[in-house]
């Protein structure tokens, strides 16, 4: 089967297309997986997955920008602050990438 997202193609091997919610800022997910852009986020768990902004989005265990993990994030403290720039309890981010640790 295959489901029209984002402007890509997207190819569905679940019983349960209906189930897929359009995230917004090019996230999606179905019952099982999360997707950026068509492409399947490796680790990224459904259940707790959520969009923030500025192409930021977080799980119960990682943050991630545009479909990327945000490596050394920390997803309890993790907040957007601007355009493409967020912080948590320890660093500042710009597009995904530490910049600043405070």
């Amino acid at each position: 089967m295959f489901v029209q997202w984002n402007n890509c193609t997207h190819i569905r091997k679940r019983l349960f297309p209906f189930m897929f919610q359009d995230l917004g800022m090019g996230y999606g997910k179905d019952f099982f997986h999360v997707y950026y852009l068509g492409q399947k986020i490796s680790n990224a768990n459904a259940d707790s997955f959520g969009v923030l902004s500025d192409g930021y989005a977080v799980d119960a265990l990682n943050v991630y920008y545009k479909g990327q993990e945000v490596s050394g994030a920390n997803v309890y403290t993790f907040q957007v602050i601007g355009p493409g720039t967020a912080k948590d309890a320890f660093y500042v981010y710009h597009a995904g990438e530490r910049i600043k640790r405070f």
